[in-house]
């Protein structure tokens, strides 16, 4: 598929079998192992060689004939390569799970790095049948975690952040952590209130205040938000000065994502039209990764990330990405089903922007 820019309506063509698409694209030496979790909770190992090599057009073999345990209803939802490195010396790296109904769960990567391809439980469901798995993140004590909801909300914490506090019966000092390292058979903790039928749709586990919080909705908006520190910083204008008040006192603006207790509601992170819900949550570290995008029918549109706007505010509906309106702009005949991230590093240099479409 070749480059559009935003807010065009995409190019038919799924090459795969039963309109199949790519959801991951992950990036790994062949020594590495392959960690795959699936949406009902179940880890299984794979050496990366042992994956069939395909070349760039090829479909590749399906899961099942590699993984003779996983099951006939269990959909793939991440893909983690552990390098060696890791797995001889994992001391102070974790996995941090996220369900649809909220719940959060931090756990030791050593707990996990030796599964072999027939599979094991990676978690408990604290809500029943109703729960699935959502994502799967490496992490270290210095991540945040944003988790955000398919109704806009984002709730950001840092799971390693110590808390203290007083017990009313003895008046002892208690500390604990926001998120407490739990055993791989575990429920793990709440990370998020939901209301309603709502659900968490994506997690970005990250230290790296820059990188970027991509929010995708069903009906083809993108809003793109600097992760940020969190805290009020002055205002400064473009000659580096700060920017006063009347008063002459300093102005201050929320540097990125607030933070807030695990276990709320969050704040608001999209403005989103009465039917329309977000689909996808990507972290962009490099504004010149590609974005693979979806649609019900069949359409798939291929785009820079960088040609999302960024928004410092966070209650915003943000830029269209994908005209799936009728021609009359009065509803929708499509919706976007899924997104994929390219790395900037996997991409081809040689390769041309088409011109020519859309801006809203």
């Amino acid at each position: 598929f070749r480059l559009q820019n935003r807010g065009g309506k995409g190019l038919r063509g799924v090459a795969t079998k039963e309109e199949d698409a790519p959801t991951k694209i992950v990036t790994c030496f062949s020594k590495d192992r392959l960690l795959i979790f699936t949406d009902q909770g179940r880890v299984y190992g794979l050496r990366a060689w042992e994956t069939p090599s395909a070349s760039r057009y090829g479909r590749g073999s399906h899961i099942r004939n590699l993984l003779g345990g996983i099951r006939e209803d269990e959909k793939v939802i991440s893909i983690l390569p552990l390098e060696r490195r890791l797995i001889e010396n994992p001391e102070g790296n974790y996995l941090i799970f996220a369900t649809s109904k909220g719940r959060i769960k931090k756990s030791r990567l050593s707990e996990y790095a030796k599964i072999n391809r027939n599979g094991k439980f990676a978690l408990k469901f604290a809500e029943g049948a109703g729960d699935s798995l959502v994502t799967v993140r490496p992490a270290t004590d210095s991540d945040h975690v944003v988790l955000v909801s398919a109704r806009g909300n984002a709730c950001r914490f840092k799971p390693s952040e110590v808390k203290t506090r007083e017990s009313p019966e003895t008046g002892e000092k208690m500390t604990t952590y926001v998120v407490r390292v739990q055993g791989r058979i575990s429920q793990g903790v709440s990370g998020m209130k939901l209301d309603g039928d709502d659900r968490v749709i994506g997690m970005i586990v990250t230290d790296d205040f820059d990188t970027s919080v991509l929010t995708i909705s069903r009906f083809g908006m993108a809003k793109r938000s600097r992760l940020g520190s969190g805290e009020m910083v002055p205002l400064v204008n473009e000659d580096g000065t700060n920017e006063l008040d009347e008063g002459g006192q300093k102005i201050f603006e929320r540097d990125g994502y607030r933070k807030t207790n695990r276990g709320t509601k969050g704040v608001r992170t999209m403005s989103l039209r009465e039917d329309d819900h977000i689909v996808s949550v990507r972290q962009i570290p490099d504004l010149e990764d590609q974005l693979f995008m979806l649609t019900g029918s069949g359409m798939m549109i291929r785009m820079v990330s960088g040609q999302t706007k960024e928004t410092l505010g966070k209650v915003t509906k943000g830029t269209r990405i994908m005209e799936l309106r009728n021609s009359e702009r009065t509803g929708y005949v499509d919706e976007v089903v899924f997104v994929a991230r390219l790395p900037a590093e996997l991409v081809d240099s040689g390769e041309m922007q088409e011109d020519g479409s859309e801006e809203e």
